[in-house]
Protein backbone atom coordinates (compact mmCIF):
# COMPACT_ATOMS: atom_id res chain seq x y z
CA UNK A 1 0.00 0.00 0.00
CA UNK A 2 3.03 2.29 -0.31
CA UNK A 3 1.57 3.92 -3.45
CA UNK A 4 -1.47 5.33 -1.60
CA UNK A 5 0.38 8.30 -0.12
CA UNK A 6 1.99 9.56 -3.36
CA UNK A 7 -1.28 8.90 -5.20
CA UNK A 8 -3.12 11.06 -2.67
CA UNK A 9 -0.54 13.82 -3.11
CA UNK A 10 -0.96 13.63 -6.88
CA UNK A 11 -4.75 13.95 -6.62
CA UNK A 12 -4.39 16.94 -4.30
CA UNK A 13 -2.14 18.57 -6.88
CA UNK A 14 -4.73 17.87 -9.58
CA UNK A 15 -7.38 19.84 -7.69
CA UNK A 16 -5.00 22.79 -7.36
CA UNK A 17 -4.25 22.55 -11.09
CA UNK A 18 -7.98 22.66 -11.80
CA UNK A 19 -8.39 25.69 -9.52
CA UNK A 20 -5.71 27.59 -11.45
CA UNK A 21 -6.42 26.54 -15.04
CA UNK A 22 -10.11 25.59 -14.92
CA UNK A 23 -12.10 22.36 -15.03
CA UNK A 24 -12.05 21.99 -18.82
CA UNK A 25 -8.27 22.10 -19.09
CA UNK A 26 -7.88 19.85 -16.02
CA UNK A 27 -10.12 17.21 -17.59
CA UNK A 28 -8.32 17.44 -20.94
CA UNK A 29 -4.80 17.23 -19.48
CA UNK A 30 -5.41 15.02 -16.45
CA UNK A 31 -8.71 13.30 -15.69
CA UNK A 32 -9.53 12.27 -19.28
CA UNK A 33 -5.93 11.75 -20.36
CA UNK A 34 -4.53 8.33 -21.23
CA UNK A 35 -1.59 8.66 -18.78
CA UNK A 36 -3.98 9.22 -15.87
CA UNK A 37 -6.07 6.17 -16.74
CA UNK A 38 -2.90 4.13 -17.24
CA UNK A 39 -1.71 5.17 -13.80
CA UNK A 40 -4.92 3.91 -12.23
CA UNK A 41 -4.56 0.69 -14.18
CA UNK A 42 -1.06 0.22 -12.71
CA UNK A 43 -2.43 0.92 -9.23
CA UNK A 44 -5.17 -1.68 -9.77
CA UNK A 45 -2.66 -4.32 -10.95
CA UNK A 46 -0.36 -3.60 -7.98
CA UNK A 47 -3.30 -3.86 -5.57
CA UNK A 48 -4.34 -7.21 -7.08
CA UNK A 49 -0.77 -8.54 -6.81
CA UNK A 50 -0.62 -7.40 -3.18
CA UNK A 51 -3.90 -9.21 -2.52
CA UNK A 52 -2.54 -12.40 -4.07
CA UNK A 53 0.65 -12.04 -2.04
CA UNK A 54 -1.36 -11.77 1.18
CA UNK A 55 -3.61 -14.71 0.13
CA UNK A 56 -6.67 -12.53 0.52
CA UNK A 57 -8.98 -15.35 -0.59
CA UNK A 58 -8.57 -16.89 2.85
CA UNK A 59 -10.83 -14.07 4.11
CA UNK A 60 -13.89 -14.26 1.80
CA UNK A 61 -15.59 -11.03 2.89
CA UNK A 62 -12.35 -9.04 2.61
CA UNK A 63 -11.76 -10.59 -0.81
CA UNK A 64 -15.26 -9.61 -1.97
CA UNK A 65 -14.77 -6.04 -0.77
CA UNK A 66 -11.64 -5.71 -2.88
CA UNK A 67 -13.25 -7.56 -5.80
CA UNK A 68 -15.98 -4.90 -5.76
CA UNK A 69 -13.34 -2.21 -6.31
CA UNK A 70 -11.92 -4.19 -9.23
CA UNK A 71 -15.37 -4.43 -10.83
CA UNK A 72 -15.96 -0.70 -10.35
CA UNK A 73 -12.59 0.12 -11.92
CA UNK A 74 -13.14 -2.21 -14.88
CA UNK A 75 -16.64 -0.80 -15.33
CA UNK A 76 -15.24 2.73 -15.36
CA UNK A 77 -12.71 1.67 -18.02
CA UNK A 78 -15.53 0.32 -20.20
CA UNK A 79 -17.46 3.54 -19.68
CA UNK A 80 -14.47 5.65 -20.75
CA UNK A 81 -13.48 3.63 -23.83
CA UNK A 82 -16.51 1.61 -24.90
CA UNK A 83 -19.60 3.70 -24.10
CA UNK A 84 -21.33 5.80 -26.74
CA UNK A 85 -22.62 9.24 -25.85
CA UNK A 86 -24.33 11.86 -27.94
CA UNK A 87 -26.79 14.72 -28.15
CA UNK A 88 -30.36 15.01 -29.35
CA UNK A 89 -32.36 18.18 -29.85
CA UNK A 90 -36.15 17.86 -29.75
CA UNK A 91 -38.77 20.46 -30.55
CA UNK A 92 -42.35 20.26 -29.37
CA UNK A 93 -44.46 18.04 -31.62
CA UNK A 94 -41.47 16.89 -33.71
CA UNK A 95 -40.43 13.21 -33.88
CA UNK A 96 -36.73 12.30 -34.02
CA UNK A 97 -35.27 9.03 -35.31
CA UNK A 98 -31.50 9.75 -35.24
CA UNK A 99 -28.99 11.48 -33.00
CA UNK A 100 -25.41 12.73 -33.23
CA UNK A 101 -22.65 11.11 -31.18
CA UNK A 102 -19.93 13.20 -29.56
CA UNK A 103 -17.60 12.35 -32.45
CA UNK A 104 -20.26 13.63 -34.92
CA UNK A 105 -21.45 10.26 -36.18
CA UNK A 106 -25.13 9.76 -36.92
CA UNK A 107 -26.77 6.87 -35.09
CA UNK A 108 -30.31 5.53 -35.08
CA UNK A 109 -32.37 5.94 -31.93
CA UNK A 110 -33.64 2.69 -30.40
CA UNK A 111 -37.17 4.09 -30.92
CA UNK A 112 -38.51 7.31 -32.47
CA UNK A 113 -39.02 9.97 -29.80
CA UNK A 114 -41.49 12.83 -29.74
CA UNK A 115 -41.46 15.83 -27.42
CA UNK A 116 -45.03 16.49 -26.35
CA UNK A 117 -44.43 19.52 -24.14
CA UNK A 118 -42.12 21.20 -21.63
CA UNK A 119 -43.72 21.79 -18.24
CA UNK A 120 -42.39 24.44 -15.84
CA UNK A 121 -42.97 23.83 -12.14
CA UNK A 122 -43.61 27.49 -11.25
CA UNK A 123 -42.71 31.03 -12.22
CA UNK A 124 -40.39 31.43 -9.22
CA UNK A 125 -38.72 28.04 -9.65
CA UNK A 126 -37.22 27.65 -13.15
CA UNK A 127 -36.96 23.86 -12.86
CA UNK A 128 -38.78 22.12 -15.66
CA UNK A 129 -39.37 18.66 -17.05
CA UNK A 130 -40.14 17.32 -20.50
CA UNK A 131 -42.93 14.99 -21.56
CA UNK A 132 -41.51 12.45 -24.01
CA UNK A 133 -43.47 9.79 -25.93
CA UNK A 134 -42.49 6.91 -28.18
CA UNK A 135 -43.94 3.67 -29.50
CA UNK A 136 -43.51 1.64 -26.32
CA UNK A 137 -44.56 4.33 -23.84
CA UNK A 138 -47.37 6.83 -24.06
CA UNK A 139 -45.75 9.43 -21.81
CA UNK A 140 -42.57 9.66 -19.79
CA UNK A 141 -41.46 12.58 -17.62
CA UNK A 142 -37.85 13.55 -18.17
CA UNK A 143 -35.99 16.01 -15.95
CA UNK A 144 -33.46 16.34 -13.15
CA UNK A 145 -33.28 13.02 -11.26
CA UNK A 146 -35.70 11.57 -13.80
CA UNK A 147 -34.15 9.49 -16.57
CA UNK A 148 -35.67 7.74 -19.58
CA UNK A 149 -34.15 4.34 -20.46
CA UNK A 150 -34.92 2.48 -23.69
CA UNK A 151 -32.97 -0.61 -24.79
CA UNK A 152 -29.92 0.27 -22.66
CA UNK A 153 -29.95 3.85 -23.97
CA UNK A 154 -30.35 6.40 -21.19
CA UNK A 155 -31.74 9.86 -21.95
CA UNK A 156 -30.96 12.83 -19.68
CA UNK A 157 -32.38 16.32 -19.96
CA UNK A 158 -29.41 18.68 -20.27
CA UNK A 159 -30.83 22.05 -21.38
CA UNK A 160 -33.99 23.80 -22.53
CA UNK A 161 -34.56 26.14 -25.47
CA UNK A 162 -35.07 29.77 -24.56
CA UNK A 163 -38.65 29.77 -25.80
CA UNK A 164 -39.49 26.76 -23.63
CA UNK A 165 -40.58 24.65 -26.60
CA UNK A 166 -37.50 22.53 -27.10
CA UNK A 167 -35.08 20.42 -25.12
CA UNK A 168 -31.54 19.12 -25.49
CA UNK A 169 -31.02 15.53 -24.40
CA UNK A 170 -27.81 13.70 -23.56
CA UNK A 171 -27.82 10.06 -24.67
CA UNK A 172 -25.54 7.43 -23.11
CA UNK A 173 -25.30 3.83 -24.30
CA UNK A 174 -23.11 1.97 -21.82
CA UNK A 175 -24.62 -1.43 -20.97
CA UNK A 176 -21.34 -3.19 -20.05
CA UNK A 177 -19.65 -0.44 -18.03
CA UNK A 178 -22.83 0.49 -16.19
CA UNK A 179 -23.62 -3.12 -15.34
CA UNK A 180 -20.11 -3.84 -14.05
CA UNK A 181 -19.91 -0.62 -12.04
CA UNK A 182 -23.32 -1.00 -10.44
CA UNK A 183 -22.69 -4.65 -9.66
CA UNK A 184 -19.47 -3.55 -7.94
CA UNK A 185 -21.33 -0.80 -6.07
CA UNK A 186 -23.98 -3.10 -4.64
CA UNK A 187 -21.49 -5.92 -4.01
CA UNK A 188 -19.42 -3.58 -1.85
CA UNK A 189 -22.43 -2.26 0.09
CA UNK A 190 -23.82 -5.72 0.86
CA UNK A 191 -20.41 -7.20 1.68
CA UNK A 192 -19.48 -4.20 3.84
CA UNK A 193 -22.63 -4.61 5.92
CA UNK A 194 -21.91 -8.32 6.39
CA UNK A 195 -18.26 -7.64 7.23
CA UNK A 196 -19.02 -4.97 9.84
CA UNK A 197 -21.72 -7.19 11.32
CA UNK A 198 -19.33 -10.14 11.56
CA UNK A 199 -16.63 -7.95 13.18
CA UNK A 200 -19.08 -6.69 15.77
CA UNK A 201 -20.38 -10.20 16.48
CA UNK A 202 -16.88 -11.65 16.86
CA UNK A 203 -15.83 -8.89 19.24
CA UNK A 204 -18.94 -9.34 21.35
CA UNK A 205 -18.50 -13.13 21.40
CA UNK A 206 -14.75 -13.28 22.14
CA UNK A 207 -14.10 -10.24 24.25
CA UNK A 208 -14.28 -10.61 28.00
CA UNK A 209 -15.90 -7.45 29.18
CA UNK A 210 -14.44 -6.06 32.36
CA UNK A 211 -16.24 -3.20 34.02
CA UNK A 212 -14.36 0.09 33.96
CA UNK A 213 -14.36 1.91 37.23
CA UNK A 214 -15.92 5.31 36.75
CA UNK A 215 -15.56 7.84 39.52
CA UNK A 216 -18.21 10.51 39.29
CA UNK A 217 -18.26 13.92 40.87
CA UNK A 218 -21.01 16.54 41.07
CA UNK A 219 -19.30 18.40 38.20
CA UNK A 220 -19.05 15.32 35.98
CA UNK A 221 -22.66 14.37 36.65
CA UNK A 222 -23.79 17.90 35.80
CA UNK A 223 -21.86 17.90 32.50
CA UNK A 224 -23.25 14.46 31.64
CA UNK A 225 -26.84 15.58 32.28
CA UNK A 226 -26.35 18.78 30.26
CA UNK A 227 -24.73 16.87 27.38
CA UNK A 228 -27.56 14.33 27.30
CA UNK A 229 -30.17 17.09 27.36
CA UNK A 230 -28.48 19.06 24.56
CA UNK A 231 -28.12 15.89 22.46
CA UNK A 232 -31.80 15.03 22.93
CA UNK A 233 -32.86 18.57 22.07
CA UNK A 234 -30.54 18.53 19.05
CA UNK A 235 -32.24 15.43 17.67
CA UNK A 236 -35.63 16.98 18.39
CA UNK A 237 -34.67 20.15 16.46
CA UNK A 238 -33.33 18.10 13.53
CA UNK A 239 -36.42 15.93 13.10
CA UNK A 240 -38.79 18.85 13.70
CA UNK A 241 -37.08 20.77 10.89
CA UNK A 242 -37.16 17.60 8.77
CA UNK A 243 -40.93 17.23 9.18
CA UNK A 244 -41.59 20.95 8.69
CA UNK A 245 -39.55 21.23 5.48
CA UNK A 246 -40.56 17.87 4.07
CA UNK A 247 -36.94 16.99 3.26
CA UNK A 248 -33.80 16.32 5.31
CA UNK A 249 -32.00 19.50 6.52
CA UNK A 250 -28.69 18.40 5.04
CA UNK A 251 -28.14 20.78 2.13
CA UNK A 252 -26.06 23.52 3.78
CA UNK A 253 -22.83 23.70 5.77
CA UNK A 254 -24.76 24.80 8.87
CA UNK A 255 -27.09 21.80 8.63
CA UNK A 256 -24.26 19.32 8.26
CA UNK A 257 -22.29 20.94 11.10
CA UNK A 258 -25.34 20.46 13.33
CA UNK A 259 -25.54 16.76 12.45
CA UNK A 260 -21.77 16.28 12.73
CA UNK A 261 -21.51 17.83 16.20
CA UNK A 262 -24.65 16.03 17.30
CA UNK A 263 -23.21 12.65 16.34
CA UNK A 264 -19.90 13.49 18.02
CA UNK A 265 -21.65 14.49 21.24
CA UNK A 266 -23.73 11.32 21.15
CA UNK A 267 -20.55 9.24 20.76
CA UNK A 268 -18.53 11.00 23.48
CA UNK A 269 -21.09 10.32 26.22
CA UNK A 270 -20.65 6.50 26.33
CA UNK A 271 -16.92 6.82 25.54
CA UNK A 272 -16.21 8.83 28.69
CA UNK A 273 -14.87 5.80 30.68
CA UNK A 274 -12.07 5.31 28.11
CA UNK A 275 -10.52 8.64 29.04
CA UNK A 276 -8.40 8.57 32.17
CA UNK A 277 -8.19 12.36 32.14
CA UNK A 278 -11.84 13.36 32.23
CA UNK A 279 -11.00 17.02 31.58
CA UNK A 280 -10.33 16.25 27.90
CA UNK A 281 -13.71 14.64 27.29
CA UNK A 282 -15.57 17.23 29.37
CA UNK A 283 -14.01 20.14 27.49
CA UNK A 284 -14.92 18.41 24.22
CA UNK A 285 -18.51 17.95 25.36
CA UNK A 286 -18.80 21.60 26.40
CA UNK A 287 -17.51 22.71 22.97
CA UNK A 288 -19.92 20.35 21.18
CA UNK A 289 -22.86 21.49 23.31
CA UNK A 290 -22.03 25.11 22.48
CA UNK A 291 -21.83 24.32 18.76
CA UNK A 292 -25.16 22.46 18.78
CA UNK A 293 -26.84 25.26 20.73
CA UNK A 294 -25.53 27.78 18.20
CA UNK A 295 -26.86 25.82 15.21
CA UNK A 296 -30.26 25.42 16.91
CA UNK A 297 -30.56 29.13 17.73
CA UNK A 298 -29.09 30.66 14.58
CA UNK A 299 -29.83 28.07 11.89
CA UNK A 300 -33.56 27.66 12.39
CA UNK A 301 -34.59 29.07 9.00
CA UNK A 302 -37.14 26.86 7.28
CA UNK A 303 -36.65 26.24 3.56
CA UNK A 304 -39.82 25.69 1.59
CA UNK A 305 -38.11 24.41 -1.54
CA UNK A 306 -35.05 22.39 -2.44
CA UNK A 307 -32.95 22.45 -5.62
CA UNK A 308 -34.30 19.82 -7.96
CA UNK A 309 -30.95 18.03 -8.17
CA UNK A 310 -31.06 17.51 -4.38
CA UNK A 311 -34.63 16.26 -4.41
CA UNK A 312 -33.57 12.64 -4.39
CA UNK A 313 -34.07 9.68 -2.04
CA UNK A 314 -30.28 9.20 -2.16
CA UNK A 315 -29.63 12.53 -0.39
CA UNK A 316 -30.21 11.35 3.19
CA UNK A 317 -28.16 8.14 3.04
CA UNK A 318 -25.33 9.76 1.04
CA UNK A 319 -24.85 12.71 3.40
CA UNK A 320 -25.53 10.89 6.69
CA UNK A 321 -23.10 8.05 5.97
CA UNK A 322 -20.32 10.47 5.12
CA UNK A 323 -21.05 12.63 8.18
CA UNK A 324 -20.93 9.55 10.43
CA UNK A 325 -17.58 8.63 8.87
CA UNK A 326 -16.27 12.17 9.46
CA UNK A 327 -17.51 11.95 13.06
CA UNK A 328 -15.53 8.76 13.62
CA UNK A 329 -12.42 10.30 12.01
CA UNK A 330 -12.86 13.29 14.31
CA UNK A 331 -13.01 10.97 17.32
CA UNK A 332 -9.81 9.29 16.15
CA UNK A 333 -8.15 12.70 15.91
CA UNK A 334 -9.36 13.66 19.40
CA UNK A 335 -8.09 10.34 20.75
CA UNK A 336 -4.74 11.00 19.09
CA UNK A 337 -4.57 14.37 20.85
CA UNK A 338 -5.53 12.72 24.13
CA UNK A 339 -2.70 10.18 23.86
CA UNK A 340 -0.18 13.02 23.98
CA UNK A 341 -1.59 14.05 27.36
CA UNK A 342 -2.36 10.68 28.96
CA UNK A 343 0.56 9.25 30.94
CA UNK A 344 -1.19 6.17 32.29
CA UNK A 345 -0.18 3.13 30.21
CA UNK A 346 -3.46 1.15 30.52
CA UNK A 347 -5.45 4.26 29.56
CA UNK A 348 -3.12 4.87 26.61
CA UNK A 349 -3.61 1.30 25.41
CA UNK A 350 -7.39 1.57 25.75
CA UNK A 351 -7.42 4.76 23.69
CA UNK A 352 -5.24 3.19 20.98
CA UNK A 353 -7.47 0.11 20.83
CA UNK A 354 -10.56 2.30 20.63
CA UNK A 355 -9.08 4.36 17.78
CA UNK A 356 -8.16 1.24 15.80
CA UNK A 357 -11.66 -0.16 16.33
CA UNK A 358 -13.23 3.06 15.04
CA UNK A 359 -10.99 3.24 11.97
CA UNK A 360 -12.42 0.29 10.01
CA UNK A 361 -16.12 1.28 10.23
CA UNK A 362 -15.19 4.90 9.46
CA UNK A 363 -13.40 3.90 6.23
CA UNK A 364 -16.21 1.55 5.21
CA UNK A 365 -18.93 4.13 5.89
CA UNK A 366 -17.06 6.80 3.95
CA UNK A 367 -16.69 4.42 1.02
CA UNK A 368 -20.39 3.52 1.18
CA UNK A 369 -21.29 7.21 1.23
CA UNK A 370 -19.11 7.87 -1.82
CA UNK A 371 -20.62 4.89 -3.65
CA UNK A 372 -24.19 6.00 -2.91
CA UNK A 373 -23.25 9.46 -4.18
CA UNK A 374 -21.92 7.84 -7.36
CA UNK A 375 -25.16 5.89 -7.86
CA UNK A 376 -27.09 9.12 -7.32
CA UNK A 377 -24.92 11.01 -9.84
CA UNK A 378 -25.37 8.25 -12.39
CA UNK A 379 -29.14 8.39 -12.05
CA UNK A 380 -29.17 12.21 -12.19
CA UNK A 381 -26.92 12.99 -15.19
CA UNK A 382 -25.49 9.72 -16.42
CA UNK A 383 -21.92 10.03 -15.16
CA UNK A 384 -21.33 8.61 -11.71
CA UNK A 385 -17.89 10.20 -11.27
CA UNK A 386 -16.97 13.66 -12.61
CA UNK A 387 -13.70 14.34 -10.74
CA UNK A 388 -15.29 17.28 -8.97
CA UNK A 389 -12.91 18.77 -6.31
CA UNK A 390 -15.01 17.48 -3.42
CA UNK A 391 -15.20 14.03 -5.01
CA UNK A 392 -11.45 14.01 -5.46
CA UNK A 393 -10.78 15.11 -1.89
CA UNK A 394 -13.22 12.52 -0.54
CA UNK A 395 -11.20 9.96 -2.50
CA UNK A 396 -7.96 11.39 -1.05
CA UNK A 397 -9.39 11.05 2.47
CA UNK A 398 -10.39 7.45 1.74
CA UNK A 399 -6.93 6.58 0.38
CA UNK A 400 -5.12 8.17 3.32
CA UNK A 401 -7.15 6.35 5.96
CA UNK A 402 -6.73 3.08 4.05
CA UNK A 403 -3.01 3.28 4.87
CA UNK A 404 -3.33 2.67 8.65
CA UNK A 405 -6.27 0.33 8.02
CA UNK A 406 -4.18 -1.98 5.85
CA UNK A 407 -1.16 -1.58 8.07
CA UNK A 408 -3.33 -2.79 10.93
CA UNK A 409 -3.55 -6.12 9.14
CA UNK A 410 0.24 -6.36 9.47
CA UNK A 411 0.35 -5.24 13.08
CA UNK A 412 -0.16 -1.49 12.70
CA UNK A 413 2.31 1.27 11.99
CA UNK A 414 5.76 0.77 13.48
CA UNK A 415 4.74 2.37 16.79
CA UNK A 416 1.44 3.47 18.24
CA UNK A 417 2.87 6.98 18.52
CA UNK A 418 3.40 7.05 14.75
CA UNK A 419 -0.12 5.74 14.30
CA UNK A 420 -1.63 8.62 16.30
CA UNK A 421 0.56 11.20 14.55
CA UNK A 422 -0.65 9.85 11.21
CA UNK A 423 -4.28 10.02 12.34
CA UNK A 424 -3.81 13.68 13.22
CA UNK A 425 -2.17 14.43 9.87
CA UNK A 426 -4.80 12.50 7.93
CA UNK A 427 -7.54 14.49 9.64
CA UNK A 428 -6.39 17.55 7.71
CA UNK A 429 -7.80 15.89 4.59
CA UNK A 430 -11.19 15.58 6.34
CA UNK A 431 -11.15 19.30 7.12
CA UNK A 432 -10.14 20.07 3.55
CA UNK A 433 -12.88 17.86 2.12
CA UNK A 434 -15.56 19.16 4.45
CA UNK A 435 -14.74 22.89 4.56
CA UNK A 436 -11.70 23.69 2.44
CA UNK A 437 -13.15 22.57 -0.90
CA UNK A 438 -16.31 24.61 -0.40
CA UNK A 439 -14.50 27.86 0.38
CA UNK A 440 -11.27 27.43 -1.60
CA UNK A 441 -11.83 25.20 -4.63
CA UNK A 442 -15.57 25.37 -5.41
CA UNK A 443 -17.17 22.91 -7.82
CA UNK A 444 -20.47 21.07 -8.03
CA UNK A 445 -20.48 20.38 -4.27
CA UNK A 446 -19.72 23.93 -3.17
CA UNK A 447 -23.22 24.24 -1.68
CA UNK A 448 -22.40 21.83 1.16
Amino acid sequence: MIFLLPLSALLAGCTLYERVFGAEIAHAHIYDALWFHTLWGIVLVCACMEGIKRKIWKHPLIALLHAAFVLIAVGYAFTCYHATSGKLHLRSGVTATHYFTDDLRVKVLPLPLTLKEVVFTSSEDPEAYSIISCNQIEEEKLGVNSVLEINHHRFYQSALDRDGKGVNLTIIHDPIGRWLSHFGFYLFIVTAILWMGSRFWNKCRKKKFTPIEVKTTPTSRTILVISSFVAAFGYYAFFKKYLTQGFAPLISIQDTIHVLTLLLLTATIPLTPYFKSKKIIYISQIILCTSISYTILFNNNIQTSIPQILNSPWLFSHVVLIIIAYSLFTLCALIALATFVVKNVPAYQRLTTLSRNLLAPAVVLLCMGIIIGAIWAGSAWGNYWQWDPKEVWALITLLLYCIPLHRNLKGGLITTRQYHIFMLAAYLSVLMTYLGVTYLLGGLHSYG
